[in-house]
């Protein structure tokens, strides 16, 4: 299946949130606004697989990190969280916001590839096509996931776009209804190539909270920090390994 960088980075990019909006203008809006700490904004360069380590160590339950990376499509900028759970942990939250506080549409997408086993490791399936109009609120979503009692759950909410291929939602499987291919497909017709490595960079904008200041905000849940590695072997991801699955 398809997945970002296969899963070398998962699961930051097991999510990603795409605004319509260029870098510069992402860089303004955090530069301006209010926060509740201070945040230092560094201009980084690179590819994806150069900048996503910055957001190292991961942080819970406050997200230390987060980043902002330009696109080959200039107008559009893709947005990660450096927390234990990856970008899922703030993916609706932050598309939400960033789309209401700029006035643009955005995007959320998912890919994770569904390694649950008995012993309770691993991860949930997921596959995720999330559209959002410029005041924030979700105009289309299809998804095909694992929920908690370990049962596939197919969600198709709005207005079908033209772009979509309607036809398999009605595969008998739920996993098939929606898979890593379609998301690329629909992410194509948006301009948006999220599997091709490329499609990254050159540059990108890191938010660095005070981790001290978090720390001494998370009274009753301390903050935690780990390394990539570490949370990957906690969740049974092994990177390279998504690319040979199907879907």
């Amino acid at each position: 299946m398809l997945t970002v960088l296969d899963e070398q980075f998962a699961p930051i990019t097991s999510y990603a949130v795409f605004v319509n909006a260029p870098l510069e203008r992402i860089k303004t809006y955090e530069s301006t606004r209010e926060r509740l700490q201070p945040a230092i904004l560094t201009e980084l360069t690179g590819g994806l697989r150069e900048l996503l380590p910055h957001l190292e160590p991961l942080s819970m339950p406050a997200t230390v990190r987060k980043l902002w990376v330009q696109t080959r499509e200039p107008k559009w900028s893709v947005y990660f969280a450096g927390h234990v759970r990856g970008t899922e942990s703030s993916a609706e939250g932050a598309v939400r916001g960033y789309c209401r506080h700029l006035g643009v549409p955005g995007l959320v997408m998912a890919t994770s590839p569904h390694t649950r086993r008995r012993d309770g490791t691993g991860r949930f399936g997921n596959m995720v096509f999330s559209m959002h109009g410029e005041n924030g609120d979700g105009i289309r979503i299809v998804a095909a996931q694992v929920g908690d009692d370990e049962r596939w759950i197919f969600t198709n909410v709005g207005e079908l776009q033209s772009f979509e291929q309607p036809e398999t939602y009605k595969a008998r499987r739920i996993r098939d209804r929606l898979t890593s291919q379609k998301i690329a497909d629909y992410c194509a017709a948006l301009g948006l190539y999220p599997f091709e490595e490329d499609f990254y960079g050159p540059r990108g904008l890191l938010l660095d909270q005070s981790a001290a200041y978090l720390q001494g905000r998370q009274e009753a849940n301390p903050l935690v920090q780990k390394s990539l590695a570490q949370v990957q072997a906690e969740a049974g991801i092994v990177p390279g390994e998504a690319a040979g699955l199907p879907g």
